[in-house]
């Protein structure tokens, strides 16, 4: 089938010159952009709405939004049962499933500080993390258990390890004695300053002794339900319970999905279905990279755990 052309609804409809563009994008570091128009728009003062219908003239035709639907039709459409979304109910939300709990028990967050920290965002949506030692956090389990040799592995891990940690004491020092290794290239006094908002609850201080090499990591979101394991509220109290009316009035919820590891077939791929994230491949910048070897990343249920491994670093484990 051929791609359909959707079009007409004041959305990214007209592609900006590409010169001008490319020096604002390049100015900002920013280079993805749609250009709304007001005039194909319901829009208020906080948000915009586009055309609920849409009709095609004939096959192979643009589509274009329909402002004025017949009533027997709008009807029918009315009527017509829609497969249901995966819309997130909750079901696909921390705390961990029984397939991924191994992968954040073991080698699992740190011994000094294993507390399950609670913040709220502006949305509404409480998180719960713990703070990991970086090589220990869940998501590089499989990563490291595509490499089969356990010294490898480990020194795989230590290498990592290492290299996080000193671009984590690198983000400490003031002055310029080391550039911030996360600053835009024009420094950031160059950004624009109304661009992006950051929800201040995904802003989190690490805790005293896990500056260096830590990560947190979430392992609770619930929509307006906070975790009863919370062991330290970031930013929030506790919530009152029951519930005032109104508790969460003005609060935005918006639905999200779960990333399967396992995908279904494309097209392209002629019915078989392939493991995510598959086979991983080094990058040697001093050698032939046709040459290199792939390590293939086994799913949640294939991966043997573990335990932490000791590296000659403060953040190694007691």
């Amino acid at each position: 089938e051929p791609e359909t052309d959707i079009g007409g609804f004041g959305v990214g409809d007209v592609v900006p010159a590409a010169e001008p563009f490319l020096k604002i994008a390049d100015k900002a570091s920013c280079h993805t952009r749609l250009q709304l128009s007001v005039k194909k728009l319901q829009c208020t003062s906080s948000s915009c709405e586009t055309s609920k219908y849409i009709r095609q003239k004939k096959r192979g035709a643009k589509y274009n939004p329909l402002k004025r639907v017949p009533k027997h039709i709008q009807k029918a459409l009315e009527l017509l049962q829609f497969e249901p979304t995966r819309r997130n109910d909750g079901r696909y939300l921390g705390p961990p499933a029984d397939t991924e709990q191994a992968c954040f028990d073991t080698p699992g967050p740190s011994p000094a500080d294993p507390r399950l920290y609670c913040t709220r965002t502006q949305s509404g949506t409480w998180l719960g993390f713990r703070w990991y030692r970086f090589v220990d956090q869940p998501e590089l389990n499989q990563v490291f258990r595509s490499i089969a040799d356990t010294a490898e592995r480990d020194a795989a891990r230590c290498f990592m390890q290492e290299r996080i940690e000193r671009l984590h004491a690198a983000a400490k020092k003031d002055g310029d004695e080391v550039r911030r290794w996360f600053d835009a290239p024009q420094g950031a006094d160059a950004l624009p300053k109304t661009k992006v908002g950051i929800d201040p609850a995904l802003l989190v201080t690490p805790p005293k002794g896990l500056e260096v090499g830590f990560v947190p990591i979430p392992v609770f979101e619930r929509n307006r339900e906070a975790s009863p394991d919370c062991e330290v509220f970031v930013g929030v109290k506790k919530e009152p319970n029951p519930l005032p009316e109104g508790y969460y009035e003005g609060y935005a919820y918006d639905g999200g999905d779960y990333e399967e590891e396992v995908c279904p077939a494309n097209p392209e791929s002629k019915g078989k279905k392939y493991t995510y994230p598959g086979t991983i491949f080094s990058y040697h910048p001093n050698k032939n990279q046709s040459a290199r070897t792939g390590y293939k990343v086994p799913v949640r249920t294939k991966v043997e755990m573990d335990d932490a491994v000791k590296c000659g670093l403060s953040s190694d484990p007691p």
